[in-house]
């Protein structure tokens, strides 16, 4: 998944339980996705004194190695995005999660 279409998924997300911005949950994931070798203890510490558990920065590790590795495998067999549908993708997503596209057919 794009950039673009996460972005319009997620919009004005913040945390529901907590209230809290996930930026500092996104800065940590930035570093294995651009400069892996670069990521350090500091940077989940950071992420922990933010207030996020654990459990969430663990979470959070597992959906960014899904998405590396969906982005590497959507691009390894050359399908492309359809930058037009991501604001409704977004939407669907947000609102009735994946199912939500399933139930109207876009894979």
């Amino acid at each position: 998944m794009c950039l673009r279409r996460r972005a319009a998924c997620g919009r004005h997300h913040t945390n529901q339980q907590s209230g809290r911005h996930p930026n500092p949950v996104l800065r940590f994931l930035k570093k294995p996705a651009f400069t892996p070798t670069k990521l350090t203890d500091i940077d989940a510490r950071a992420v922990l004194e933010a207030g996020w558990s654990e459990r969430a920065l663990y979470d959070a590790v597992l959906i960014g190695c899904l998405y590396g590795f969906m982005n590497r495998h959507t691009n390894g067999r050359g399908l492309t995005p359809i930058p037009e549908q991501f604001e409704m993708e977004g939407k669907l997503i947000r609102e009735g999660s994946y199912k939500g596209m399933l139930a109207m057919g876009i894979k």
